[in-house]
């Protein structure tokens, strides 16, 4: 069976961007393909690069209040990703890529924001790949509504040269549908792939205590929105539940509730799945509470009105799902977190993520023919 390869972002201390690198491929090789995550990691543009030195501030003021538990979370990061992702023997950088043509016949690219115009590099739309070969994208997001025309002119050629298209959400469609006239289909995240019951037996495997008699709402966000913490608390007031804070921002270490600052991948899939609810203004923190089929409320990160707005990922998967009320808005009226129907959500995302397990098999096996 040809070998496959996947490009995409995984270096991240990031739970989404970690465990939709470990579900791609940990799908494709449970089908029996030879599968690995290419070992290469960008160099970072000059926005990216001021962002890096603003965290540097904030993450000295972290460690100087709880430097051991940063460590831990660092460690554990670094334990899942040695266990659970099978890398390339070599670390490539960008001009040593396309030695990769000599060991491969399928590129897969995605998912996650690889295709994010704020991180150019158009390594994601395979520039070193040879004609010949099978190139293939899996939900990649571009994360935006739109793109401008310098963005077009440099996918367009790049793109038209894949063998089989997917995105994660429609706006990619819509960018990508003005640049060329092969299909382009819509699959859910790598992390849909896997079932409730392959991720309670990753977090099994690791032997994570649950707790199921403790009560709590699990707050992650990526944002600092104070409408958040004013919606939690109403939340709080209704259910009496006790908070854990997977934190991740100045205003999330500040608060005076239960702050899990140790949390590697497993630990974050496990306070999810324990939790009674789940606050998130993260794509991945309302997938997996769909995943473990969780009440939730997936609050509103950016303004709808901004053009670099990425609510659209969110807001897609709920209204496929019909659960567009679980989306809060800064000016909500209402505390929106119940699911009250999972059996046919539950219906409606196996149909989907049949979809998807067909697309990629298919991309692979047939060229998308």
């Amino acid at each position: 069976m040809d070998k496959c390869v996947i490009l995409t972002w995984f270096y991240f201390n990031n739970y989404g961007t970690k465990l939709q690198s470990y579900a791609l491929q940990k799908f494709l090789r449970n089908k029996g393909y030879n599968v690995e995550v290419a070992n290469y990691v960008p160099v970072y543009n000059n926005e990216v690069k001021e962002k890096k030195i603003k965290t540097y501030f904030f993450n000295k003021l972290i460690n100087l209040c709880y430097g051991k538990k940063v460590n831990k979370r660092n460690e554990l990061f670094k334990k899942f990703t040695k266990e659970n992702i099978n890398f390339t023997t070599k670390k490539y950088n960008k001009e040593e890529l396309i030695e990769l043509n000599k060991d491969f016949e399928n590129f897969i690219v995605g998912s996650d924001q690889v295709w994010n115009p704020n991180f150019i590099d158009n390594t994601y739309f395979f520039d070193f790949v040879d004609d010949s070969k099978n190139k293939i994208s899996y939900a990649p997001s571009f994360a935006v509504k739109k793109i401008d025309e310098e963005n077009k002119l440099r996918i367009k050629p790049l793109i038209n040269r894949f063998n089989t298209i997917s995105v994660r959400e429609k706006n990619g469609v819509d960018i990508l549908s003005e640049l060329t006239e092969k299909n382009i289909d819509i699959t859910l995240d790598p992390t849909f792939l896997l079932s409730k019951k392959e991720w309670l037996e990753l977090i099994n495997k690791d032997e994570v205590k649950e707790n199921v008699e403790e009560k709590y709402i699990l707050c992650y966000f990526l944002g600092e929105k104070q409408f958040y913490w004013d919606y939690v608390r109403k939340i709080v007031e209704k259910t009496k539940y006790k908070v854990k804070v997977i934190p991740m921002t100045r205003k999330s270490y500040l608060k005076k509730y239960d702050i899990e600052v140790a949390t590697g991948p497993i630990e974050f899939l496990s306070l999810i799945n324990n939790a009674k609810i789940i606050c998130t203004d993260s794509f991945h923190g309302m997938v997996f509470s769909l995943i473990f089929n969780k009440n939730f409320s997936a609050l509103s990160r950016f303004d709808s009105k901004d053009s670099k707005s990425q609510n659209s990922r969110i807001e897609s998967l709920l209204n496929m799902l019909d659960l567009k009320e679980n989306m809060i808005y800064e000016d909500y009226s209402n505390v929106q977190y119940e699911v009250n129907n999972y059996e046919k959500v539950n219906e409606i995302m196996q149909e989907k993520i049949k979809l998807s397990q067909d697309f990629i098999i298919n991309a692979i096996n047939n060229r998308g023919e």
